[in-house]
């Protein structure tokens, strides 16, 4: 947020440097992003006024304009612009040739797209304002023509942009906030205090939302004199990066910029309901539901259909608001304004924020309210808003209302001071503790010797917390506050004395390191994926949708639904891929999710492996996976058939995997389909597996035996197969008939023609505790050959 220096220093009664300033809350409070002062600005920006708008002949998106810079409106300048926020009447900065802006660049007199432009209109970041580039910084019509642009801001004041985070958004996105900080650092007091006003009359305010508002305050104020704000008003809204509008408008922006509260003026004449018009002195209110289907056109002239879960503020007929983001066009104030109906509220954050997010937009309010603001601050805003009312418009108060059902109370934290040090590493003594929370406004309560009830523990001091500060909760909260106004730099770094200890081994995680380490040995790539797809892609790969959990507000339409499957996305990049290399093989190892029953959530991790660029990618695929097995120390993993009438997999170039009598994985070519479907022109192997599955196989411990002291003998085997036999199972039933003396078999060749087929086996035999002699290796070839005839196997000769 955009802060005035001169502002802050009026408020925490000091008298900084700019530069000072920026100093003292980076080393305690906010980091700074940036800080212009207004004497940075050349004197060659000037207020001029459009007098003509037309369009550039050679680009669309430029136009011609003619200004003026003379108070006598005699000299016109030529000048190309490219905003489309400009029109004629339009008092705007002009950027004179020979000008330097604060961003380094000089104006000169040159051609843009064949015709000559005399200077520039400036955006607010162009003049060191801030980083808004949307469209032309507007001036108030009444400026004089050539006045220095660097007067019309205030000569002397500087515009601080502080980074404020999240957590302190209730209270730090308000000068007097900052200037709280300030005052907590100087040791100075708060000069900020607002006149109260009362009033006979109350209005009729219905809130029917009480859990998205939690306070709502209306001041009527009749007699406006709705002109223009004073100077300086208008030069701090400036500064602030708002554009004055009116005296009326003016003033709730800068006390919204003041105090944190945002405020609402409305135009009595215009939310009085068409039935009501004789009962003017008798407003009704309501704060409600949208009703589904409602439309309103808002103050920016936009047009929005409204959900019932958007809040606005209505009379008897219509939407007059969009509570907490911007009021109705119709409501709204301007020169002729006299009676005016003054809104001071607080809203539910979740609410605003969901309603911004729907309807697209960001508005200074909706900004602080998503921040949870203090309900306390209500009143204060609207006191010091009347009070400006009365004093710049000569306004008197007709009635008010007030509905706060639930009001919200200061609450208190117990602070032990031994903590404060054990947290900080550094001794502070009892008073200096309290002397830090006091300067935040805390009131501070010394407990003695008092003893927390039902407990052991001895506190120090008792914090009372205001209300406007809603980030501190705990003794943690009050000890980082303690720390920063302490000064960080005062405390000397020690290394923290703790006891080292071996944290417990996830074996879960050991699994899965091993896994992708065996993985990127035998060449594959890891790459990582988002969790979601779109709906189209569930279909297309067989997924059903109603397994799917739903994002309500996806980043873009391919990211609609979290994935089930992790193939679709691996999918997408391997076709990426695909574009620049020949070859492409990769794996990646996710969470899954899958709906269950009343919207459980079944999470799961899995792996997935693709395999790209060949005839043979499923025997490549197959070996990198057996690779990895082997290297988990898995046994006995055998291959069946795999049941694809609904799955993606290809109907005859897939298996699942089985080790002890469960299917742990399955591994296969992709469907054509599905590769037609997804535009992939290569085949594709794929392998994929639940990896708690996985995990569940894996042996607790691997045993491991010295090399074998006796030789080994090896023996070819060709085979004669009929077609239904599968290659598996020849090898069981080689495997059982050998027994314990089969130490490895291959198969290294497939042969298929005229409906004949044969398999050819390396086959190793070996004892571990003797040389096994020629009769004994033929005997087991032998029981072999005669094992598998009874598969109808005969051996090729």
């Amino acid at each position: 947020m955009k802060y005035s220096v001169n502002w802050l220093n009026e408020l925490a009664g000091t008298q900084l440097l700019p530069k000072e300033m920026a100093e003292l809350f980076t080393r305690y409070s906010f980091e700074v992003d940036s800080l212009e002062e207004s004497s940075s600005i050349s004197q060659g920006v000037v207020a001029g006024k459009i007098l003509e708008v037309a369009p550039h002949p050679n680009a669309d998106k430029l136009s011609l304009t003619k200004v003026t810079i003379d108070p006598e409106e005699k000299e016109i300048l030529n000048i190309v612009c490219g905003a489309k926020n400009i029109a004629p009447g339009d008092v705007v900065p002009v950027a004179t040739v020979g000008t330097t802006l604060p961003n380094g660049m000089t104006i000169k007199e040159s051609a843009i797209r064949g015709e000559t432009s005399h200077g520039m209109l400036c955006a607010e970041d162009e003049l060191g304002l801030g980083e808004d580039h949307s469209g032309i910084a507007h001036l108030d019509p009444k400026t004089p023509l050539g006045t220095p642009f660097s007067n019309i801001i205030g000569t002397g004041d500087a515009m601080l942009e502080l980074s404020i985070l999240s957590s302190r958004g209730h209270d730090a996105l308000a000068h007097i906030g900052i200037a709280r900080e300030i005052c907590a650092i100087q040791n100075t007091n708060l000069n900020f205090s607002s006149k109260e006003y009362s009033t006979v009359k109350s209005e009729n305010v219905e809130i029917e939302v009480k859990e998205q508002c939690s306070r709502y305050m209306g001041v009527r104020l009749t007699n406006v004199q709705n002109g223009h704000s004073p100077k300086w008003m208008q030069e701090r809204l400036l500064l602030c990066g708002m554009r004055s509008v009116n005296a009326v408008v003016d003033i709730t922006n800068y006390v919204m910029l003041e105090t944190g509260q945002p405020l609402h003026a409305f135009d009595v004449r215009q939310i009085v309901a068409s039935d009501d018009q004789e009962g003017v002195d008798d407003l009704q209110i309501h704060i409600r539901n949208a009703r589904e289907g409602e439309k309103m056109t808002l103050l920016d002239e936009s047009e929005i259909e409204l959900s019932e879960e958007d809040i606005v503020i209505a009379n008897t007929e219509k939407p007059l608001a969009l509570a907490g983001i911007m009021g109705g066009r119709d409501s709204g104030t301007d020169e002729s304004t006299a009676d005016v109906f003054l809104e001071v509220a607080c809203f539910d954050a979740m609410s605003i924020r969901r309603s911004r997010v729907r309807h697209k937009m960001n508005t200074e309010s909706s900004y602080r309210f998503e921040r949870d603001i203090d309900p306390n601050m209500v009143s204060i805003g609207a006191s010091r808003a009347v009070e400006l009312l009365q004093t710049l418009c000569g306004a008197t108060i007709v009635s008010s209302v007030d509905v706060y059902p639930k009001p919200v109370t200061s609450w208190t934290i117990d602070l032990k001071v031994s903590y404060v040090e054990k947290l900080l590493g550094e001794s502070i003594s009892k008073e200096t503790i309290a002397s830090i929370l006091g300067s935040l406004g805390m009131q501070i309560e010394s407990m003695g010797d008092q003893q927390e009830i039902g407990g052991s523990e001895r506190f120090d001091l008792r914090v009372t917390i205001p209300t406007f500060r809603r980030d501190l909760y705990t003794q943690e909260d009050l000890i980082e506050e303690i720390g920063r106004l302490y000064g960080y730099d005062r405390i000397v770094p020690v290394a923290p004395l703790v006891s080292l200890e071996s944290p417990a081994v996830n074996m879960r995680r050991v699994f899965e390191r091993k896994i992708k380490d065996e993985l990127t040995a035998v060449g594959c790539d890891e790459i990582l994926s988002y969790s979601f797809y779109r709906a189209e892609v569930a279909e297309t790969f067989g997924l059903p949708k109603e397994k799917h959990f739903t994002l309500q507000n996806p980043m873009n339409p391919d990211q609609q639904l979290f994935r089930m499957n992790m193939l679709p996305n691996a999918l997408e990049k391997l076709k990426e891929n695909l574009r620049y290399f020949d070859e492409v093989r990769f794996f990646e190892v996710g969470k899954v999710y899958e709906k269950g029953e009343v919207g459980k959530v079944h999470g799961s991790k899995a792996i997935v492996a693709l395999e790209s660029g060949g005839d043979e990618v499923f025997a490549c695929l197959k070996g990198r996976i057996e690779a990895m097995f082997a290297s988990l120390g898995m046994k006995g993993v055998s291959y069946q058939k795999l049941d694809v009438r609904d799955a993606y997999f290809h109907k005859t170039r897939s298996a699942q995997i089985i080790t002890r009598g469960k299917c742990i994985a399955r591994i296969g070519e992709i469907s054509p389909f599905i590769l037609r479907e997804m535009k992939v022109k290569r085949r594709v192997a794929l392998f994929e597996a639940n990896l708690s599955e996985l995990y569940g196989t894996m042996p607790s411990t691997q045993k491991y035996a010295p090399l074998p002291k006796f030789p080994y003998v090896w023996r070819d085997m060709s085979l004669v197969v009929p077609k239904a036999i599968s290659a598996a199972e020849v090898l069981s039933v080689i495997q059982r008939s050998v027994g314990k003396f089969l130490k490895g078999s291959e198969l290294f060749d497939v042969y298929e023609k005229d409906g004949e087929k044969s398999f050819a086996y390396h086959l190793v035999f070996g004892d571990d505790t003797r040389t096994l002699t020629k009769d004994e290796v033929e005997g087991m070839f032998q029981e072999c050959l005669k094992q598998l005839d009874t598969l109808g196997v005969e051996l090729k000769m």
